[in-house]
């Protein structure tokens, strides 16, 4: 069903992105190393990775970096026990690896496997270096598990840029270091704030440990306005409820194909078994304080220009802003002058967290509709 909150794991509940899919899974069967999966918010990137990894044989561990994402600092620990959560889950879900992975990872150093059914494996976190997990090492394990039965261990990253506040670990580096050396690892990266996420890699930046590996990049983009309709009408039509092509042509237009507002939509309508101009407000409403409260994340992380990021989304409340209009708006709140490369960090910064696009008329506009009402709604 096209109307479900989760993330999709069946094909059938996939909406298009056939060509992408096919991409992903491509990718995997051709054995390179690292793939991203990259787009903005709410366009369907988790779904297309699991329903992809429900299609594939490999086993894998999906790390959902977005529980990380009001944190100002993500520790080893937190790493560790997210992939050692990974690792039970897997065991849990896939019988015919319990046998396998227990008994490849027993007596690593930093490894626990309590019996049961099914076994835990349990990871140390902590400082004392004769106990402390070797990452390098487990993940050597694993890859050599996996090529030994024919195939390789997938490990995804979800939003994988909240990882560049990773402290105590230089993951880019690991992962060079597997990318290179474990032919049985392969790495998935999804990142909805693409240019934090490309910073985290670090693939351009030739002072980085992942610089100038191949990566093959799949892009999601927004639905067509077409697209968008043909995507309503199915969805609609599967609750079932049947709306008229101006209703369905008002939703689309408010969304700007973003097919998980347009799917957000649909769920409401699906919980009260109706649609009205009442649903599709409390809908805009309800989106609109997610989307406020993600941004509010990305505001708690920088304290000091709180103030000027907020300044720069109001003065776009009104659309599209040259540069020189949004710094206007800025120093004439300050009452001063703002430096013309603090300024355009701050716009970089938005830019890359998907917050603001840059348009191909050099115009900054607000990414998301639902984020550009936060702003109106005074929401942050």
């Amino acid at each position: 069903m096209y109307f479900e909150e989760a993330p999709k794991r069946d094909l059938k509940d996939l909406y298009d992105y056939r060509e992408e899919l096919n991409g992903l899974i491509e990718a995997v069967n051709g054995g390179a190393r690292l793939i991203v999966i990259e787009g903005s918010r709410r366009t369907g990137k988790t779904s297309l990775l699991l329903t992809a990894l429900g299609q594939i044989e490999h086993p894998s561990i999906v790390i959902d970096a977005r529980e990380f994402a009001s944190a100002a600092t993500i520790t080893r620990r937190d790493l560790i026990q997210a992939l050692e959560r990974g690792l039970n889950k897997f065991l849990a879900e896939k019988r015919g690896w319990r046998d396998r992975l227990s008994t490849a990872v027993k007596g690593l150093q930093g490894v626990e496997v309590e019996p049961g059914l099914p076994p835990r494996i349990s990871l140390t976190w902590g400082d004392r270096r004769r106990e402390i997990l070797d990452l390098a090492s487990l993940l050597e394990v694993l890859g050599k598990a996996a090529e030994s039965h024919g195939t390789s261990f997938l490990l995804a990253f979800d939003e994988a840029q909240e990882f560049k506040r990773l402290a105590g670990l230089n993951l880019s580096a690991l992962m060079a270091h597997v990318y290179d050396y474990v032919k049985g690892i392969q790495w998935i990266v999804t990142g909805s704030q693409v240019g934090m996420l490309n910073d985290f890699l670090g693939v351009d930046n030739p002072k980085t440990p992942l610089f100038g590996r191949a990566l093959p990049r799949i892009q999601l983009k927004r639905l067509s306005p077409e697209d968008s309709k043909e995507f309503l009408k199915l969805g609609f039509s599967q609750i079932p409820l049947t709306l008229v092509d101006r209703e369905i042509s008002i939703i689309v237009e408010k969304l700007d194909g973003i097919i998980g507002w347009l799917t957000y939509v649909g769920v409401i309508s699906r919980r009260r078994q109706r649609y009205d101009e009442a649903v599709l407000e409390d809908a805009l409403k309800l989106g609109s304080e997610l989307a406020a409260s993600e941004f509010l994340n990305f505001l708690s992380l920088r304290p000091q220009a709180k103030l000027r990021y907020v300044q720069i989304m109001r003065a776009l409340i009104e659309g599209p802003r040259q540069w020189s209009e949004i710094k206007r708006s800025v120093e004439n709140f300050e009452g001063h002058t703002v430096p013309d490369f603090t300024f355009n960090q701050l716009l970089t910064n938005l830019v890359k967290g998907g917050y603001l696009e840059k348009r191909p008329d050099k115009l900054y506009e607000i990414a998301d509709p639902l984020l550009l009402q936060a702003a109106k709604d005074r929401l942050f």
